[in-house]
């Protein structure tokens, strides 16, 4: 009997085949694991979200985006608000560290509180600075899953560059946001947005006047690099700087192709949204809804601290998860209406008393700036 065997040619077709084949499947298998990292990244939203409203049945207000009264201890005094002072590891907390009781974290929320009663660390050390627990990790080192979206490729401290001169200890990175209003001046003024500083303002139910299925609670911005890293002019995570005019059209006219900000190494900063999940600054935990999904991160100043306009951003397609004040959980795109003309957009050094004209009314970053605001009045449908 005489066996047949393949030819070499023969072989190679079928190799061919196979390479044909497994690159069409390709495409489909990663569409179906993003959009399981979607769900993810959606289910923690809403754990997030609900654990806002479980310290709310408890306390009788949702967190505040800096000054939380749980972990500032008697923030309430004079001396309790001066900045830049050991007081800053109290008042410097962001809206994450008292909800971590409320997604069983209690433990790492008694290590946040001892170092705020003590005094031994700020909210943005990696390390504990007095104490006899100095130069050890601090809290604020952890990584905490449920403060990181599956979707963003950046993980771990070693993939955003050291920020702290102890090797191999880095800042625990956050991906999820509070939102403090559709305005680029933050806290100056009577609060847009459900977060706030804790002195003036504590979130509640009561206060949402356009209703909690209209009105953002969290959403979503991607983590960026570091400050050992060169490349950091990517849109997801660098803050262009001196966009003095605080205008939405002067910001987003950075974006260039491919989501790469046009901006130069003059007036960029080195970004590092989300490296701090215990902080309160707005580049770390907190973003307001100027410009829409996906758009460039810009500050009106010299630096990325303060003055900044984050914009919500994320590694899914063509939007981001946003977690409504109800809990609902919506994917929103980045094409969502950002602009109302028949609103005067407040601008530049003058900002702050144009704001005070139209504090309760529509927003003038039209459907996505009305969902960032609670009291706008306006009836706004999602496409």
């Amino acid at each position: 009997m005489k066996i047949r065997a393949f030819t070499l040619v023969e072989l190679l077709v079928v190799i061919a085949i196979i390479g044909v084949l497994i690159a069409l499947l390709l495409p489909a298998v990663q569409a179906a694991r993003e959009a399981a990292r979607r769900m993810q990244c959606n289910n923690k939203l809403k754990q997030l979200a609900l654990a806002c409203h479980n310290m709310h049945d408890t306390l009788k207000h949702f967190p505040a985006a800096q000054f939380n009264k749980e972990l500032s201890i008697d923030f309430n005094k004079a001396e309790g608000l001066a900045l830049n002072t050991a007081q800053d590891s109290r008042s410097s907390i962001g809206y994450l560290a008292p909800l971590l009781p409320y997604i069983e974290l209690t433990s790492l929320y008694e290590q946040v509180y001892a170092a705020a009663k003590d005094k031994t660390c700020q909210a943005w050390e990696p390390v504990y600075t007095s104490g006899s627990q100095s130069g050890q990790p601090s809290p604020y080192s952890t990584m905490v899953d449920a403060f990181l979206c599956p979707s963003d490729p950046i993980k771990t401290g070693t993939d955003f560059g050291l920020l702290s001169p102890n090797p191999g200890i880095y800042n625990g990175l956050n991906n999820y946001r509070a939102c403090t209003g559709d305005g680029w001046l933050g806290y100056t003024l009577e609060p847009r947005g459900i977060f706030s500083s804790g002195v003036n303002y504590l979130g509640t139910i009561d206060t949402i006047g356009d209703g909690t299925s209209n009105t953002m609670l969290l959403s979503e911005t991607s983590i960026g690099p570091g400050v050992d890293s060169a490349n950091y002019n990517g849109l997801k995570g660098g803050v262009v700087l001196n966009v003095t005019s605080r205008k939405q059209a002067d910001c987003l006219n950075y974006k260039g192709a491919g989501g790469i900000l046009t901006a130069t190494s003059a007036n960029l900063a080195s970004g590092r949204c989300g490296h701090r999940w215990g902080s309160w600054h707005t580049i770390f935990t907190t973003f307001r809804a100027l410009a829409p999904p996906n758009s460039p991160n810009c500050s009106s100043g010299a630096d990325y601290i303060e003055q900044t306009s984050i914009s919500v951003s994320s590694y899914h397609s063509g939007g981001v998860n946003v977690v409504f004040a109800d809990c609902s959980v919506r994917f929103i795109s980045e094409t969502i209406n950002a602009r109302d003309t028949s609103v005067t957009e407040p601008s530049g050094t003058t900002a702050i008393d144009d704001w005070k004209k139209i504090i309760h009314s529509k927003s003038p970053y039209g459907v996505w700036g009305a969902l960032g605001s609670r009291m706008g009045g306006e009836s706004v449908t999602i496409p």
